[in-house]
């Protein structure tokens, strides 16, 4: 059972040496919605990110034609 392996480690009653694998598998359906929503989220997020940098090197790239094409002059 789950629970007695749990009361085990923490009485510290555990064979040494084993060592515990970490289980990153969703244990419920909300859990499962919540991380395919942070999922999206962070896609969201990074689609945003290059915006703003493309608009970021847009700007900078316009200031410094408009800054050559004043010194040429």
């Amino acid at each position: 059972m789950v629970v007695r392996g749990e009361v085990r480690r923490w009485a510290g009653h555990e064979p040494p040496g084993e060592e515990r694998a970490v289980d990153d598998r969703p244990r419920s359906v909300y859990e499962m919605l919540t991380r395919r929503m942070l999922e999206e989220l962070r896609e969201d997020v990074a689609e945003v990110k290059g915006r703003v940098n493309t608009l970021l090197w847009l700007v900078a790239g316009a200031i410094v034609v408009d800054l050559v094409s004043k010194v040429v002059k």
